[in-house]
């Protein structure tokens, strides 16, 4: 597994004709899978397909491991020969009450002729699904769920060819930011230099003043000066994080919170470098790092 996308559609329709009653089942199962922070399924199934939920559930945890995932199926009956029924009982009823109110004088003395009957309300339906037997039933279940695992698929191959573009762009975030750390290096060089400098000029002027001075004191206050605007230690860091990145997208597993993680820490090391640094340059290169971080984690937010 390479870096894989939480990004994916997958669409299949199918059929299943049952001769014996001339109708034909269709449907269509359609996914979708967009970022989350864990793996999230959501199924929409037709009455009477609750069943097929258990398998859908179970396939996608077996192929997926983080995303929010939705699967839903329609389907829909077509009926070759249509079949109409007559409410028989309902239609003695009427007759009998029509009977009934001519001999009261409440109508007219002429019966309802039968084509009145028939336009009654719920005399007369059209019969549009006829029932399946269990091993018709079955055979129909068998085809949706293996149409399921198609549209499974579907999602699944693209959701690691969008995987590739991702990890695509990552390499080239981490080459540029290779590139200022190799700024950030060279520039600490120099700086290192200049403070140098400016300390040693400052103490001697310090000593040329022939002010009472306590060298055990003068040595801490140094000391506590260059661990404050000592930044080597975040430069390596950086890094050590920038290795890891490579790394981690030579993965065969999901990769997406470890990069996330990594991602925040890189923007933590910048932070800790523009806050100790007292040079516009080093300030620069910093910001310049921060900003490529923060496009390289907006990428990582769609990675599995």
């Amino acid at each position: 597994m390479a870096v894989e996308s939480m990004t994916g559609f997958g669409r299949i329709e199918g059929s299943f004709t049952v001769a014996r009653l001339e109708q034909t089942l269709s449907w269509c199962w359609e996914l979708k899978s967009y970022n989350g922070k864990g793996l999230e399924i959501r199924c929409k199934l037709p009455t009477g397909k609750d069943k097929l939920e258990k398998i859908v559930i179970e396939e996608i945890r077996k192929e997926l491991r983080r995303g929010t995932i939705t699967a839903n199926l329609s389907q829909k009956v077509d009926i070759r020969k249509q079949i109409l029924e007559i409410d028989e009982q309902l239609l003695s009823e009427l007759s009998q009450l029509n009977k009934k109110f001519i001999k009261g004088g409440l109508v007219s003395s002429d019966p309802l002729r039968m084509d009145s009957l028939l336009t009654a309300p719920g005399i007369l339906k059209i019969v549009t699904e006829k029932e399946l037997n269990s091993s018709e039933s079955k055979a129909i279940d068998t085809a949706i769920a293996r149409d399921f695992k198609k549209a499974l698929r579907m999602l699944s191959s693209m959701r690691r060819n969008e995987g590739e573009k991702i990890s695509r762009i990552l390499k080239e975030k981490i080459r540029e930011l290779g590139r200022e750390h190799k700024k950030i290096t060279k520039c600490l060089s120099s700086r290192s230099t200049s403070i140098s400098r400016k300390l040693k000029s400052q103490v001697k002027d310090l000593l040329d003043s022939k002010a009472a001075i306590d060298p055990v004191r003068l040595n801490q206050e140094l000391a506590l000066l260059l661990v404050k605007v000592d930044i080597s230690e975040e430069v390596e860091r950086i890094s050590a994080h920038l290795t890891a990145c490579q790394e981690l997208l030579l993965m065969k597993k999901p990769v997406g919170r470890r990069l996330d993680f990594i991602s925040q820490e890189l923007i933590r090391e910048t932070n800790t470098i523009c806050s100790k640094s007292n040079n516009q340059r080093l300030t620069s290169i910093a910001i310049d790092i921060k900003v490529a971080v923060e496009s390289f984690r907006e990428q990582i937010q769609n990675v599995q």
